[in-house]
């Protein structure tokens, strides 16, 4: 009888452990780390087809970026903003009129009620591209880490520097700037 005690004790000290680990393994919303808590972006497969050839169209997300970059202050002097920064959009209103060829583009519609657009610009040393981007969040202050490569192609010119563009799609913040910080894979 004892031993039976024993096992049934056992058993339940058992079945507690393996509940109590399982519920700490559970993930309890977005990844945390020591650098915050990373946002992942909508997937393009989840966006809608106007959206997704929008960004996707080298040309269109070139011609935005030379523009959300790119601000005329009221003395009508332009200001440039660095690369290696991130712009957020949160509604149809803050899109600049892009002008290109004198035709203003025809932006997809985004639902910025539940979504913000990032649009970021790094200085490329040629024939480089985006390899990953981390957006993470901690305490309302947000960083994106852009890691970059090179193709092999032999356009590699570090003393050159080409404006390259990212952009993303994520779930709506209260954050409306980024700390931008590019790693160079090369």
């Amino acid at each position: 009888m004892k031993t039976l005690r024993y096992i049934l004790s056992a058993g339940v000290l058992v079945s507690v452990m393996c509940v109590s680990l399982v519920a700490c393994n559970e993930p309890e919303g977005p990844e945390q780390n020591s650098e915050g808590t990373e946002i992942q972006p909508i997937p393009v497969n989840e966006m809608s087809d106007e959206v997704a050839d929008f960004f996707n169209d080298f040309q269109s997300l070139r011609t935005l970026g030379k523009t959300i970059f790119r601000k005329v202050n009221e003395s009508g002097v332009i200001i440039i903003t660095p690369t290696d920064s991130c712009v957020v959009v949160n509604s149809m209103e803050e899109l600049p009129e892009v002008d290109c060829y004198g035709n203003p583009f025809e932006f997809p519609v985004i639902d910025f009620d539940s979504h913000m657009l990032v649009v970021g610009v790094f200085a490329d040393k040629g024939g480089e591209h985006v390899v990953s981007q981390r957006f993470t969040v901690e305490q309302n202050i947000a960083s994106m880490n852009i890691t970059v490569g090179h193709r092999d192609d032999g356009d590699f010119h570090p003393a050159m520097d080409i404006p390259g563009y990212f952009w993303g799609i994520y779930p709506k913040t209260a954050i409306t700037s980024i700390n931008t910080n590019v790693i160079r894979n090369n």
